[in-house]
């Protein structure tokens, strides 16, 4: 069984990776030069520059927020897998 949650686990490590270099290292550098630019108006308020920085950010935090809840569902298949192969495993 060990084995088979290594395999699992660098399966699930190596997409995430993929998902970072094709995905999320694009729309964090999008986010990076946003909230830069956003501190070049030396005019605008410190709130106001906050408030830039947080739209810029938002992308950014759908795309976290919608891996971790696609990781979470993976998670809630995988232990119910387990559990009925445990339950064939033992009938």
């Amino acid at each position: 069984m060990e084995a088979t949650q290594k395999r699992m686990k660098t399966a699930v490590d190596a997409m995430i990776d993929e998902i970072d270099r094709k995905y999320l290292r694009d729309v964090q550098k999008k986010m990076f030069v946003c909230s830069s630019k956003c501190c070049d108006d030396k005019s605008l308020s410190r709130e106001d520059v906050e408030s830039c920085v947080d739209r810029c950010n938002t992308t950014m935090k759908g795309a976290q927020m919608t891996l971790e809840k696609e990781l979470g569902e993976l998670q809630v298949h995988l232990r119910s897998s387990i559990l009925l192969d445990m339950r064939i495993v033992k009938v």
